[in-house]
């Protein structure tokens, strides 16, 4: 008693693809890598300048007003 129809339980069909059959161009590689790695340098700048703005603008204003800034109690 067949309860399923064929076309539900049959084995997937794999496709093989050569290597020589993907379109692709030498340079995406190494532009999609070169990518990763300037993200990832920008990301860092971009972490240390926003922490570097804010430290210096405290530290000139301890020196320039130090009644202004909040006494260790």
């Amino acid at each position: 008693m067949d309860r399923c129809p064929s076309y539900a339980v049959r084995e997937p069909e794999l496709i093989e693809i050569a290597y020589n059959q993907i379109d692709t161009n030498a340079f995406q590689s190494f532009f999609g890598a070169m990518g990763c790695a300037f993200a990832i340098v920008f990301a860092t700048f971009g972490a240390a300048y926003g922490t570097a703005k804010p430290a210096a603008g405290i530290f000139s204003s301890g020196i320039l007003r130090p009644e202004r800034l909040v006494p260790n109690t």
